[in-house]
C-alpha cells in the first residue's frame, strides 16, 4: 500500500486507471484547471474510483503539500507552440490549448518544475517518476535528471507501441 500522485490529471484517467489496477492504494491527482477538476471528479463517480483531487498550479505551490509519494506520474503539456499549425484538428478543437503546448523556446519547462518538486521532498526517497514525452523531446527529458542531481537512477527511456521514445522512468535514492 502507498500513495501516487497525477500531475496535470486533466479528465483524470490515468490517475482513475491507477485506482482501478491498485485499489488500496491512495491516489492523488492535481490539475490547474476548476474545470478539469471537476470533469475528473465526474469521471471518478461514473467508475465508482476513490481519487483525491486537488486544484494546484505546480509554478506555484507544490501539489497536496502535507504528502510524500511513493510514485509521481505525469503527462504534462510538451507540444511545442510552434507544431500547433501541424496538429490534427481532431486534438486540438477537442484538448485545452494549456493541456498540450509549451513555449517553443522551453519545451522541458514543465519536467523541470516536476522533477525539482520532487526532489524537494514530494517524493520519497526510492521513488519513482513515470512522464510522458514528446518524441523528439524525451531523451532531452532523461538527461534532465543527471543534470539536474545525482540522485536519480534507473533512468530509462521507454518507447510507445509505435516504437518512438515516449516515456521516461527514473527512481530518486535522497540517502
Amino acid at each position: 500500500k502507498g500513495f501516487v500522485l497525477d500531475i496535470g490529471t486533466g479528465s483524470g484517467c490515468i490517475a482513475l486507471a491507477i485506482k482501478k489496477r491498485l485499489p488500496d492504494w491512495g491516489i492523488f491527482a492535481s490539475d490547474f484547471s476548476e474545470g478539469a477538476i471537476e470533469v475528473a471528479k465526474g469521471n471518478s463517480k461514473l467508475i465508482e474510483a476513490k481519487v483525491d483531487f486537488e486544484c494546484s498550479d505546480i509554478f506555484q505551490k507544490r501539489p497536496f503539500e502535507d504528502k510524500v509519494f511513493d510514485a509521481v506520474v505525469s503527462n504534462p503539456p510538451y507540444i511545442p507552440e510552434h507544431e500547433k499549425n501541424d496538429m490534427e484538428h481532431r486534438v486540438v478543437e477537442y484538448e485545452p490549448t494549456s493541456a498540450l503546448f509549451v513555449p517553443t523556446n522551453d519545451p522541458l519547462l514543465f519536467y523541470k518544475r516536476i522533477i525539482e518538486l520532487c526532489e524537494g521532498g514530494m517524493l520519497k526517497s526510492g521513488g519513482w517518476l513515470a512522464l510522458e514525452c514528446h518524441m523528439r523531446y524525451a531523451n532531452d527529458v532523461a538527461n534532465l535528471f543527471s543534470v539536474l542531481n545525482a540522485n536519480w537512477g534507473h533512468v530509462s527511456v521507454i518507447e510507445d507501441l509505435q516504437g518512438k521514445p515516449r516515456y521516461v522512468f527514473a527512481r530518486i535514492d535522497l540517502y
